[in-house]
């Protein structure tokens, strides 16, 4: 416990914020293919049933799939939270969760932290408004060295030492999962 205390106080005073962005962008990237499993077997079904194209298309159902598409990826979160105290882009960048206490995270508080994350960090993926509140939340942690979600709940991210080989291939994974996501918006639409 007094190792870890050590780590934190060191941590706190060099939040490193483009590391834990650069994790958040491949942790993004990979539950939303985990989360589009499920949404896509919905809609196939929903085809097979023959339901019409007008209700599929209406803006009352948008809303509904992007409500349930960002509790899939709040609860993936939580659970991988819950399980390893990582994700996998901060486990690429030796970044890990940790309660303020010591104890172990449960899932109640790995899901609060994600949930309030996605609302006051990511701005639930709201046009402009993310940008605002990203913006906001970089400030906010180099200014106070810790988020607000953080903070909200008891925790703390300990961010290890990374190596440079580390960073350049987490650079590459979330570029290459970039470059993917243009190719399926721009050609397959």
């Amino acid at each position: 416990m007094e190792e870890n205390n050590a780590v934190l106080d060191k941590k706190r005073i060099e939040p490193r914020p483009w590391l834990r962005f650069l994790a958040r962008k491949i942790d993004m990237v990979i539950y939303m293919i985990l989360a589009m499993i499920p949404i896509v077997i919905f809609f196939v079904v929903l085809g097979l049933l023959g339901v019409s194209e007008t209700l599929v298309d209406s803006l009352f159902f948008s809303l509904l799939m992007g409500s349930v598409f960002l509790l899939l990826m709040v609860s993936i979160e939580a659970v991988v939270l819950f399980w390893w105290e990582t994700t996998p882009g901060k486990k690429l960048l030796n970044i890990k969760v940790i309660k303020q206490d010591g104890e172990s995270l449960d899932f109640g508080d790995a899901f609060e932290r994600t949930a309030r994350l996605w609302l006051a960090g990511l701005g639930l993926g709201l046009p402009v408004i993310s940008i605002l509140t990203q913006i906001y939340s970089y400030t906010n942690l180099v200014e106070e060295k810790s988020t607000y979600w953080d903070r909200k709940c008891s925790m703390d991210v300990v961010q290890g030492e990374v190596t440079m080989p580390r960073v350049i291939i987490a650079t590459i994974v979330a570029l290459s999962f970039f470059a993917l996501e243009i190719y399926v918006n721009i050609v397959l639409t």
